[in-house]
């Protein structure tokens, strides 16, 4: 008889959730996982999208800055007496609005046909590379075929306002503009692709006095925007590296290409 009552309590304390109860209780959970899951892709994309950001900036970067550094050198002729072959106006070739071809005397023999000493810098279009061309040797690529644009302007002794039309024997600063995209679009959350522009100038120190007005301080000016199509939208930023080719040499060779 005691057996019995004792199970009888038993069983009515064996009590559990109610179908009702367990309903809620998944949808809350299921609603913690979704923002949570929410929250760490928000976090995934930022990352991912930084990185895209500073593979642009830094495509870019290394390209401008040879081209500071040999473009420096243009007109460099330690013997006194600028080359004759190629044909040049104080070490600039030609210049034009995506391209622009200088020589300099590395070695100082007098003449401008050694390894890099007749260069050339051009936009492919075509191709969305930026080229190094040296001599007669085929184009270089700089990028991977993610340049969007590449931009010369040339100025004056003193003056902060482009040539139009371009004179060779007038030119004493060159500005360079290059804007290079990422190599992987940003496909989430609308966004496109990721892209950086750079702005540097360059006294050419051979040709004359420095500038006093925008002349090659060695800095670069750099901004940012992320583009859907036929807009940019997205971030946006800019900034400047001061002191970014304070240890650029002002002659001789570009060692290392």
């Amino acid at each position: 008889m005691v057996k019995r009552k004792i199970d009888r309590k038993i069983v009515k304390s064996e009590s559990g959730f109610s179908f009702p109860e367990l309903l809620v209780s998944t949808i809350l959970t299921l609603v913690l996982l979704g923002v949570t899951y929410g929250f760490f892709r928000v976090q995934a994309h930022t990352v991912k999208s930084q990185e895209s950001r500073m593979e642009a900036q830094e495509y870019a970067r290394a390209a401008l800055d040879l081209m500071i550094r040999e473009i420096r050198n243009s007109g460099s002729f330690p013997t006194g007496a600028a080359c004759t072959n190629p044909a040049n106006t104080e070490g600039i070739v030609t210049a034009s609005a995506q391209s622009f071809q200088f020589v300099y005397d590395v070695d100082g023999d007098g003449n401008c046909n050694s390894a890099n000493e007749n260069i050339t810098y051009s936009y492919d279009a075509g191709a969305q590379n930026i080229t190094r061309k040296e001599g007669a040797n085929d184009p270089q690529p700089l990028t991977v075929g993610n340049a969007t644009d590449l931009q010369f302007a040339y100025f004056e002794q003193d003056s902060n306002v482009a040539m139009n039309p371009v004179v060779p024997a007038d030119i004493q600063r060159v500005q360079i503009s290059l804007t290079v995209q990422s190599t992987k679009p940003d496909t989430e959350f609308g966004g496109g692709q990721l892209i950086a522009t750079m702005t540097s100038s360059v006294d050419l120190r051979n040709r004359g006095i420095e500038s006093d007005g925008e002349g090659d301080s060695g800095s670069t000016s750099t901004s940012g925007s992320t583009s859907t199509g036929s807009s940019d939208s997205g971030w946006s930023g800019s900034g400047s590296s001061s002191g970014g080719d304070s240890g650029w040499s002002g002659g001789g060779s570009s060692g290392g290409w």
